[in-house]
């Protein structure tokens, strides 16, 4: 672990302006800091990159859950006027945050399409499925299917969702399609993407689905949704516009987080947040 938290600080510190392969190359550094090994789902549609804690981990005798960190949109704008070619993060948070985790089950960190992967070979991999159709069908159901294999690798029939910024809303998305998921946890999560798109006066991401169309199906799920009050990238009101469509039945909690931003500082504080969600729920009566 001391390894990781060193490799860990010189990634957060030096995190702009790599190319893709040494995007590529970081991660399965630091990967393999901790002893994870990373393997590549292949999907009818996208073929979708992972990495994972060992299958031969000691984790809760019986253990049935697998815990799924889905990253964010990426690198996919160079500019607000141009996109990237190729989606890979230079700043993989949600990567950060599966290092993080404290739970005693597996654990897998699951790109998004296009990440981790060369985008010059045959894979669907154009910029639309990292700018407007980000959240598309396509993607949600490829997201599905990699849920399927990797529920299969680890010999696990129930699934804890963790979504980072925009994987905040495939996990929302993908949830609404399954009745096998314990809990759903978003990290400066998009939850209602009109509301984002509106409060940034940007062009809507035509041919992407929004979590809030599918309310009635999530609802009924346990969530905790994070939201920092100083990010400008997913602001409160989003959440807050999310949480004005739940039911009053609706098992959701949004924790607004003093002093954290869209960045700063998940992943110094993830251990922490999680710490004091574990003790929310030993407490709850």
């Amino acid at each position: 672990m001391r390894a990781f938290a060193i490799l860990l600080s010189l990634m957060l510190s030096g995190c702009t302006q790599m190319s893709v392969d040494e995007r590529i190359t970081r991660a399965d550094e630091l990967a393999k800091s901790v002893g994870w090994h990373s393997f590549t789902i292949n999907t009818k549609f996208f073929d979708l990159h992972a990495y994972g804690s060992s299958q031969d981990g000691k984790y809760d005798k019986g253990s049935s859950i697998v815990r799924v960190y889905i990253e964010g949109d990426g690198y996919s704008w160079i500019n607000s006027q141009v996109p990237s070619d190729n989606p890979t993060p230079m700043n993989p948070i949600a990567f950060y945050l599966a290092m993080r985790d404290i739970h005693n089950s597996p654990v897998v960190y699951l790109a998004r399409p296009c990440q981790y992967i060369d985008t010059k070979k045959p894979s669907n991999c154009n910029e639309t499925y990292w700018t407007n159709r980000r959240y598309s069908q396509e993607v949600i159901d490829a997201t599905n299917v990699a849920l399927d294999s990797l529920k299969e690798k680890y010999k696990a029939n129930r699934l804890v969702l963790v979504g980072y910024s925009g994987g905040g809303s495939v996990a929302l998305l993908v949830a609404a399609k399954r009745n096998d998921i314990n809990e759903i946890i978003t990290v400066a999560g998009v939850l209602d993407l009109d509301a984002w798109v509106k409060s940034h006066q940007m062009i809507p991401l035509t041919g992407s689905l929004n979590p809030v169309d599918f309310i009635g199906q999530l609802s009924s799920i346990p969530q905790v949704h994070y939201v920092g009050d100083k990010d400008e990238v997913v602001g409160v009101d989003v959440a807050k516009s999310y949480f004005g469509k739940i039911p009053k039945n609706g098992d959701a909690n949004l924790v607004v987080v003093n002093g954290y931003g869209h960045v700063c500082c998940w992943v110094d504080g993830w251990v922490n947040l999680q710490m004091k969600a574990r003790l929310l729920k030993t407490n709850k009566p």
